[in-house]
């Protein structure tokens, strides 16, 4: 069997890095959805805070939210048993309260296609 590869911890350095890549993300796709006259997100909503439950974008008054699912082929949080668990009880509240979640990757939140699903989830259109 292959050995798992081990996992040093972040630096601070790198830490902060990360989160100015997060930033200039989030701030690129606040762009691109008020270029396409669409409503700008909010980061990081809380929509369950006994839970402290989050969405990565979310318009609250439309009830439709953006997850982006990062460290996919890296071995990352999205792909473990027990994250994975956690993620569907947080799905199926969010289903329950009538919330529209849509998916992309990191490499996928500032395309043109994830921003074309906003926009229809936004306004309801058939995603057909």
């Amino acid at each position: 069997m292959a050995r798992k590869p081990v996992r040093r911890p972040m630096t601070e350095a790198q830490k902060e890095l990360r989160d100015r890549r997060a930033r200039l993300k989030r701030d690129w796709f606040a762009k691109g959805c008020a270029e396409r006259g669409l409503p700008t997100p909010t980061f990081e909503h809380r929509f369950d805070p006994a839970r402290r439950w989050r969405l990565d974008a979310a318009w609250p008054v439309y009830r439709v939210g953006l997850e982006v699912q990062g460290g996919l082929f890296t071995g990352g949080r999205h792909v473990q048993g027990a994250a994975l668990l956690d993620e569907q009880e947080k799905l199926n509240a969010l289903a329950v309260a009538g919330w529209r979640v849509l998916y992309c990757v990191p490499r996928t939140m500032l395309a043109p296609a994830t921003l074309d699903l906003v926009e229809r989830a936004l306004f309801r259109e058939s995603l057909a």
